[in-house]
C-alpha cells in the first residue's frame, strides 16, 4: 500500500497479465482466494471470452496447520503472527460460501498420492470435454 498498490489494483494487474499470457496460447493456473464473487465472475468471463475451460481445485487445509503457518514470523508475508491470525478470523466467514463448486477438493488430512491420481483423472476428463475434435 505504501507504493500505491492495494488488493483491488493487484487483482487488476494480475488479470491483465493473465489475459496476455492466455492470448499468447499458454495455460494459466490462478492460485487465488476467489471468495469474492466479482473475482470469480471475472475469471469466468475471461475464460468464456477465450473459449477456455475452468478447472477449479480447492485445498482444504486443517485449521491448526493454517494457524501454525500464519504464526510463523519468518515468512515474507505482509502480515505475520498475531496480525495474520486476526485477519484470518476476520475473513474466515467468506470461505463458508457453499455456492462455489470445485472440480476437485484436496483434503489436507488425507494421504496425498491417491488424491493426486484422482485429481489428474478429473482434470484430464474436463480438458478432453473442452478439446475440439480434430
Amino acid at each position: 500500500e505504501k507504493r500505491g498498490y492495494n488488493l483491488t489494483r493487484t487483482v487488476e494487474i494480475a488479470f491483465h497479465l493473465i489475459l496476455r499470457v492466455l492470448q499468447q496460447g499458454h495455460g494459466v493456473a490462478i492460485d487465488a482466494d476467489i471468495v469474492q464473487k466479482e473475482d470469480r465472475d471475472a475469471i469466468v468471463k475471461l475464460a468464456s471470452e477465450l473459449s477456455l475451460p475452468i478447472i477449479s481445485v480447492k485445498i482444504n487445509t486443517p485449521e491448526n496447520v493454517i494457524l501454525e503457518r500464519l504464526d510463523d514470523n519468518n515468512t515474507e508475508r505482509e502480515y505475520r503472527g498475531e496480525e495474520a491470525i486476526k485477519r484470518y478470523f476476520e475473513r474466515k466467514h467468506l470461505h463458508a460460501d457453499q455456492s462455489i463448486s470445485f472440480d476437485f477438493v484436496f483434503k489436507g488430512d488425507q494421504e496425498l498420492a491417491p488424491q493426486l491420481q484422482a485429481a489428474i483423472e478429473v482434470i484430464d476428463s474436463k480438458i478432453q470435454q473442452n478439446t475440439p475434435e480434430n
